[in-house]
């Protein structure tokens, strides 16, 4: 495996409109800041960033931190995109925002999908915390690319078998690992447990 993770590429097609948009909740800003000061959100050396972090904002809408802005200390409405419409099976999202929506953006819908309850996803780049977890809790096949519908299908079929889990590890995206839950809040809880645990 390589010493920095392949990620930030878009592999999904992207209908993007430019603007700045107005639904990013300020916890959604708080709790982003609270991942990049504990380098789960961030940009490695060779200017790629890392992690990513969402909400819901209505039954099939979602703000997620846009593509290419794990590097920003503060983040601000302006680097965040609202996922207004979305195909798993095609492989296709329509965003609005600065910048397009995450890479991760599919498998953020994924996991909305699974429940109604679920409005908060953290996707955060840790080693230590990743090779702790590999295939002891939940884990993404090694041969599953991020960013993909058979990523987002992985995902609901990982929830499927074991429901009461928020923590999945992505086998096949070195450092990956994706909390979820019904808040911001549960979500964060779940990753504090990894690190007590």
């Amino acid at each position: 495996m390589s010493s920095i993770p392949d990620d930030g590429v878009v592999k999904y097609q992207c209908f993007h409109t430019p603007g700045i948009i107005t639904s990013t909740s300020i916890q959604l800003m708080q709790y982003r800041d609270l991942c990049f000061k504990k380098k789960w959100i961030g940009e490695y050396s060779n200017g790629i960033g890392y992690g990513n972090i969402s909400q819901k904002t209505s039954t099939d809408k979602f703000v997620i931190s846009s593509t290419q802005t794990g590097g920003v200390p503060l983040a601000t409405e302006e680097h965040f995109s609202e996922v207004n419409d979305y195909s798993i099976d095609h492989n296709w999202i329509k965003s609005s925002g600065i910048k397009p929506a995450s890479s991760e953006a599919l498998t953020h819908a994924a996991i909305y999908q699974i429940s109604s309850k679920f409005s908060a996803i953290i996707h955060i780049h840790n080693q230590v915390l990743w090779k702790q977890y590999l295939f002891k809790n939940p884990t993404t096949s090694p041969e599953t690319p991020y960013g993909t519908p058979e990523m987002a299908q992985e995902m609901l079929a990982l929830h499927h078998k074991k429901p009461q889990e928020r923590c999945f590890i992505m086998a096949g995206h070195e450092e990956g690992i994706i909390a979820f839950g019904e808040s911001l809040y549960i979500a964060y809880q779940s990753l504090l447990k990894l690190e007590k645990n």
